[in-house]
């Protein structure tokens, strides 16, 4: 029998053994998978074959069963190999758009909508990381003082979004200061981010010695306590207990791992991390999530952007087992259109 045919064999019945697993959560035999195969293939040569697998290290026996489950190994196999690529259909597509024509004011809400709808369709956990506001370019910006030390800012985003941010400070501003940082920010920097806007504020710095010093130096010092303010990765997740019903969680230790990882903000922003400056979306199964707790997980991820400006990610994590063909195409699908609502 020439290579290609017994390698050919080989990845066949690994791809069977998996979409087996991730439909029915259940080992499978040589004798079923025969019977899937119109007995193309005896149960004797199957197993050979699943031999052969098991000292891959593609698949692997659980206990004393006498059927086979995918590894870690077999699953990256199969997702960067086998699997073949499974569109959305029309019906889950209307109801992705028709879920981002409500009216939204706050990016936050956006974001919220977001993890819930992938979480819902996906029948897994949704995530979402909040958008680095510092790369988004803003259409107008208002600041007004609440207290003498407290001011409101209120960023609109190009796409008409709004993110309200409380910022302290120590030293309180010269009357009338507010106004005219405000009306600098919006005529000179209207429509770049915040990051460029100090970029340029920092070098007509560098030059400036006339009165006009300290307004460009009070604007740098508000945009720093802005950037400062919305800094870090915040992350919302969705369904964490959609995860928990599915047959591999059924252990009450496992339950209880799983779910504290979840909750724990440090672990989430660590998940996304790996992911924040790829493109186009990412599988990482099991030990590759590089977190003990989910080595049971798998996480298929993708960036949001606006303008081609990297903003952010959203992702599913779920088992290992998950229908990863419909996944990618879902996150990709939602990452696609939420780009263009916030852009």
């Amino acid at each position: 029998m020439p290579k290609n045919d017994f390698e050919s064999r080989k990845e066949k019945i690994l791809e069977l053994i998996i979409e087996n697993y991730i439909n029915d959560a259940l080992p499978i035999s040589s004798r079923a998978i025969s019977r899937r195969l119109r007995r193309a293939l005896s149960p004797a040569t199957i197993r050979n074959v699943m031999a052969d697998l098991e000292d891959a290290g593609f698949i692997t026996h659980p206990h004393t069963s006498a059927g086979r489950v995918p590894t870690d190994k077999g699953y990256r196999r199969y997702v960067n190999v086998l699997m073949q690529a499974k569109l959305l259909t029309e019906v889950e597509k209307k109801r992705i758009d028709e879920s981002f024509k409500g009216k939204f004011e706050e990016i936050d809400d956006v974001i919220i909508n977001t993890s819930r709808l992938l979480s819902s369709i996906a029948e897994e956990a949704g995530l979402v990381t909040f958008p680095t506001l510092e790369k988004g370019a803003f259409r107008h910006i208002e600041l007004v003082e609440v207290d003498k030390d407290k001011i409101l800012a209120v960023l609109m985003t190009k796409s008409g979004l709004v993110k309200n941010i409380i910022i302290e400070f120590e030293k309180p501003l010269k009357k009338g200061d507010l106004n005219k940082i405000t009306n600098f920010l919006n005529t000179r920097f209207h429509g770049i981010s915040l990051r460029n806007a100090k970029k340029a504020i920092t070098q007509q710095l560098l030059i400036e010695r006339d009165a006009f010093f300290y307004i460009l130096d009070e604007t740098k010092g508000m945009i720093d306590l802005i950037l400062a303010a919305i800094k870090g990765e915040r992350v919302y997740l969705e369904g964490a207990s959609k995860i928990i019903m599915q047959p591999e969680f059924r252990n009450l230790d496992k339950i209880e791992v799983l779910l504290r990882a979840l909750e724990n903000p440090q672990v989430l922003s660590s998940i996304v991390k790996k992911s924040l400056d790829s493109e186009g979306v990412g599988i990482y199964i099991g030990k590759e999530i590089e977190v003990d707790q989910l080595r049971d997980c798998s996480l298929v991820v993708c960036d949001y952007t606006i303008e081609k400006d990297h903003l952010g990610v959203l992702g599913i994590i779920g088992p290992k087992r998950m229908p990863y063909a419909r996944i990618v195409s879902l996150v990709d699908y939602v990452s696609k259109t939420l780009s263009e609502i916030l852009g």
